[in-house]
């Protein structure tokens, strides 16, 4: 029966590896949309030339100055080989991360090889390499958070939270976590990281820029739903096409993180639960959630695993892996606006199962 097992767990991870190097293989001379805009701003900005207004890529530019600074070493590369060297990067973070996660609650062999197939094959995953995109870097950053302040490393837990931050505002809604947790110095430290990240391009760059992205992109950023396009699997998304008031929505996302928080402080949860926790309400009230963010629900899939919730799990990523290719097809009538939040039913079913399912004896 182990020699069957061993035969079993060795076969899922040929299978995952073949999949995801056939990924690699197609992708590996493509454009990666998401990274060229990101390389085409970068290059711009050393040359003292405002990204935000003069871009020529796939989309406006909405990342930070403070995270443009972090691609310097890229952009000293040809294009060619900087976004192949970028497509390595972000697949390794994606096994870093399993790495990190397997280190703050390990799970059998067998169970590993399944997370890692199921993340491999989902769309999510696969649109995050295909566009070049920075999830799983933001991935790795959220699970060293994790992984630091289980350990009670408060100054890194800290400084890995506030890189997290630089890089995509998505981790924001774990610092009012940490204030009302009473976790003042993982609070302290990373604000001040923060702090010095954002300063560091006042100094280096025109102080124009930065103010320019603060009012022009980072506060309509904040501000701005992303409308009932397909891609946005938030509850903006979906409200947006079943075309619900506006009020209403503002009312329900407030409900959602009140309860939720209301739920993490109840429940007494550890770290490893409420941060999965609040991965889940990110995603589900922020203005926007591309397909492409959900790759960041590996946490609390991984979490649920270590729970033995198999089951909850699996119904919950039936809705979240796939893609529709022809969404206008089904944006003509209340059924089909309804089939087009899919991602955003199954990330609503996760939180289901966190705040309903999860008993007090679970959540450490």
């Amino acid at each position: 029966m182990e020699q069957v097992r061993k035969i079993l767990i060795t076969s899922v991870f040929i299978l995952s590896a073949s999949l995801l190097f056939r990924t690699i293989f197609l992708l590996w001379n493509s454009f990666l949309p998401d990274f060229s805009t990101r390389y085409d701003s970068a290059v711009l900005l050393f040359h003292k030339v405002n990204p935000y207004l003069s871009f020529k890529s796939f989309t406006p530019e909405n990342y930070s100055p403070s995270f443009l600074l972090l691609l310097y070493p890229l952009i000293q590369l040809p294009f060619t080989l900087a976004s192949k060297i970028w497509l390595l990067i972000i697949t390794s973070c994606f096994f870093l991360s399993l790495f990190v996660l397997y280190k703050i609650k390990p799970i059998s062999s067998f169970k590993l090889a399944i997370i890692t197939f199921f993340a491999i094959v989902s769309f999510p995953f696969k649109f995050t390499l295909g566009m070049g995109q920075t999830n799983l870097i933001l991935l790795l950053l959220i699970c060293l958070f994790t992984y630091e302040i289980i350990k009670g490393k408060y100054l890194l837990a800290g400084i890995f939270l506030s890189l997290s931050i630089a890089i995509k505002l998505i981790p924001l809604l774990f610092v009012p976590y940490l204030f009302i947790n009473r976790n003042i110095k993982t609070l302290t430290f990373s604000l001040l990281s923060l702090l010095v990240f954002l300063l560091i391009p006042f100094f280096l760059l025109r102080r124009d820029i930065n103010i320019y992205y603060f009012n022009q992109v980072f506060l309509p950023l904040i501000k701005n739903p992303a409308g009932g396009v397909y891609y946005n699997q938030s509850i903006t998304g979906f409200f947006s096409r079943l075309s619900l008031d506006a009020n209403l929505l503002n009312i329900t996302r407030i409900v959602i993180v009140c309860f939720s928080l209301w739920t993490i402080f109840k429940k007494k949860m550890g770290y490893f639960s409420a941060i999965s926790l609040l991965i889940i309400v990110i995603l589900l009230v922020n203005n926007f959630a591309w397909q492409h963010h959900l790759i960041l629900l590996i946490v609390p899939f991984y979490f649920l695993i270590t729970r033995k919730k198999y089951l909850q799990s699996l119904i919950s990523y039936s809705f979240v892996f796939f893609n529709i290719k022809n969404a206008a097809i089904y944006s003509q009538n209340l059924l089909g606006n309804i089939f087009l939040s899919h991602g955003f039913i199954g990330t609503l079913i996760l939180w289901l199962i966190f705040v309903w399912n999860l008993k007090k004896s679970e959540v450490k």
